[in-house]
């Protein structure tokens, strides 16, 4: 692959993966609303691009796709401390999506965001609101981080072999 091809894929799959992270969070921020904590299922496009791209388009991913789910949703800065620990912890902390491992890298990172969403709600809103919540965030925090810790390997294993993400395609 060619220089130029290589980083317009490049710059496509990011679009993409960006895209992917907006749709699934707006999905589950406006249709499915609860008062103490949000679905993280974003944060799967996020870390499959830090595994196939690298940590580099992984943080620009994650600051796109805040940006855009911000400007929808009303955009709280302190929020993507969050989304760039989705981005960056796993890509930087394994190459391979599989195993107890993985779940473990998961689950850190899953940890990492609920620290920073419970800063970011301190700073944007209440200490009472943070660690009033922080009860529910964390009591789902092993079968959210064991279930996208599947999902990922799922995705990550059956497009790993297709020569899409590592291979020459010419």
């Amino acid at each position: 692959m060619t220089k130029n091809r290589e980083a317009v894929y490049k710059l496509t799959l990011s679009a993409v993966l960006a895209a992917l992270s907006v749709v699934i969070k707006l999905a589950f921020d406006l249709w499915i609303q609860t008062d103490f904590f949000g679905f993280p299922f974003y944060s799967i496009p996020l870390i499959l691009s830090g595994l196939f791209l690298g940590p580099y388009y992984a943080f620009l991913i994650a600051l796109v796709a805040d940006t855009v789910s911000g400007i929808v949703l009303g955009y709280l800065p302190m929020f993507v401390f969050s989304t760039i620990a989705w981005a960056l912890i796993p890509c930087l902390l394994t190459r391979e999506a599989k195993g107890v491992k993985w779940w473990v890298v998961i689950f850190l990172t899953y940890l990492v965001a609920t620290i920073c969403n419970t800063f970011a709600i301190w700073v944007h809103f209440s200490w009472g609101g943070a660690t009033g919540s922080l009860t529910t965030r964390l009591a789902v925090l092993p079968a959210f981080s064991l279930l996208i810790a599947l999902v990922t390997s799922y995705i990550f294993t059956r497009l790993k072999d297709t020569r899409l993400f590592f291979e020459d395609r010419d």
